[in-house]
C-alpha cells in the first residue's frame, strides 16, 4: 500500500500487534530482516503494550520497497 500511497503516513507503519501480520508475516522467517532491508525500522512497543511496529521513514527512498517487492513477487512466481 506504501507504493500506491508514498504521502499517505499510514500506509507507512505496520502494527507487528495484528493479528494476520502476525501470522503472514512476524511469524514468517526473514521476513522482518526483509522490512529493514526495504528501508523499515523496527520499532519497540511501550512497556505494557502487544508489540511495536514497523515504520518506513518519510526520508526513505520508496525505491527500496519497489526493488524488495519486485523480488518477492519473482520468488513467488518461481515456486
Amino acid at each position: 500500500n506504501v507504493l500506491s500511497n508514498p504521502t499517505e503516513s499510514k500506509y507507512r507503519t505496520i502494527k507487528l500487534s495484528n493479528k494476520k501480520v502476525q501470522e503472514e508475516l512476524v511469524e514468517v522467517n526473514g521476513a522482518l530482516d526483509f522490512l529493514k532491508a526495504c528501508g523499515f525500522v523496527l520499532k519497540q512497543a511501550e512497556p505494557g503494550a502487544d508489540a511495536g511496529c514497523a515504520h518506513l521513514p518519510d526520508a526513505c527512498s520508496l525505491g527500496h520497497v519497489e526493488t524488495g517487492w519486485q523480488e518477492l513477487c519473482s520468488v513467488m512466481v518461481a515456486h
